[in-house]
């Protein structure tokens, strides 16, 4: 038997007026219901988020930047009362311009002072990328601060600033150019994701005219 507390019209019209100017979690505090039963709710109802919400500003997209590695895409989400999609469909834009956004950190069980931040010292909020060695044109293992967004190889070596990298698109064309056609190694190889590599292999093939 279910003990799921049914929904008040109260309840429902407080949710359908505050959508837009609250978080999950606020409006259950509010009304005395858990965020994942008010996330429920506005699902099963299909209310949405007014659409001054849809446009990203400047300070939003700086906030998911600099807090993608620590916080789920649903508490940036929550945070900026915006979709779980829409933090979702950000990354994927601000990816596509060149601009890093990172991986969320997992938790790391390494020794203590075991890889340090050669910019700030950082110890602990470290997480492994993958990033382009463009001294051997290749994918390799790198390092991420979290504290100062500096990346490192493992001798210590701190990448270019990320607006100097080459961006994505062009190492795809590169190695499209070198006759490099197969997914995973273009993924291997750019240190893409295979539906990305596949897109620009397409506007490749559309480009240049190749069969």
């Amino acid at each position: 038997m279910s003990n799921r507390k049914p929904w008040t019209t109260k309840e429902v019209q407080f949710l359908k007026d505050n959508i837009s100017k609250m978080t999950y979690k606020e409006i259950g505090m509010k009304i005395g219901r858990s965020k994942q039963s008010v996330a429920c709710k506005v699902n099963r109802e299909g209310f949405t988020k007014g659409k001054k919400n849809n446009r990203w500003t400047e300070k939003e997209k700086e906030f998911l930047i600099k807090h993608a590695a620590t916080m789920s895409r649903i508490e940036i989400a929550e945070y900026l009362n915006k979709s779980e999609q829409s933090v979702f469909n950000q990354i994927w834009y601000l990816r596509q311009s060149g601009i890093k956004v990172p991986e969320k950190l997992k938790t790391r069980n390494t020794k203590y002072g075991e890889k340090k931040c050669p910019n700030c010292e950082e110890e602990r909020l470290i997480g492994e990328v993958s990033t382009w060695d463009s001294k051997n044109n290749t994918t390799a293992m790198a390092y991420y601060c979290n504290t100062c967004f500096t990346e490192f190889f493992k001798n210590g070596e701190i990448l270019p600033p990320l607006e100097e990298k080459i961006s994505g698109k062009k190492k795809t064309y590169e190695m499209l150019d070198m006759g490099i056609w197969d997914l995973t190694e273009l993924s291997e190889r750019t240190g893409l994701r295979k539906s990305t590599v596949c897109e620009y292999r397409k506007r490749y093939k559309k480009e240049k005219g190749a069969i």
